[in-house]
């Protein structure tokens, strides 16, 4: 069952990669979401944005986050429930805290490290249960 868990793990981090490498882009449709949102009172339709590549990239960014969410909700029915809890507090206190300036400069920098975070934590989880199978909470908390 692990390998099946974690094998939905290497399609989040890959996803979690290629938010790395297209972060200015979904940065700038997240941005342009939110203020379309803002300024006309109701979500944009699909005729609304400016391509149809910024459309999927949209759809596609809301349905890997969707999945990366409930990725980590079952990740707290494992071993390693703790570091999963780590991951979903501190992206939960990152919106709360950060919500209003999330598309400043500051924001972006912030948002960029926590997605990089992500990324390791994810790449250690996943080497350590198919690789290492080391106790991650006994030796995190030792060390």
């Amino acid at each position: 069952m692990g390998y099946i868990f974690y094998g939905f793990g290497i399609l989040i981090l890959l996803s979690c990669v290629m938010a790395v490498i297209q972060f200015k882009k979904i940065s700038f449709v997240k941005e342009w979401f939110v203020k379309f949102t803002e300024v006309s009172g109701k979500t944009p339709k699909s005729s609304d944005f400016r391509s149809k590549k910024e459309l999927n990239l949209h759809t596609n960014q809301n349905l890997l986050g969707g999945i990366e969410l409930l990725w980590i909700l079952l990740g707290l029915l494992t071993h390693n429930w703790s570091i999963f809890l780590l991951i979903f507090i501190t992206s939960v206190m990152l919106k709360v805290i950060f919500g209003k300036i999330k598309y400043t400069l500051v924001g972006k920098i912030i948002s960029m490290k926590f997605l990089i975070f992500r990324i390791l934590v994810y790449l250690l989880l996943i080497i350590n249960h198919f690789y290492l199978h080391m106790d991650l909470i006994s030796y995190l908390i030792i060390t």
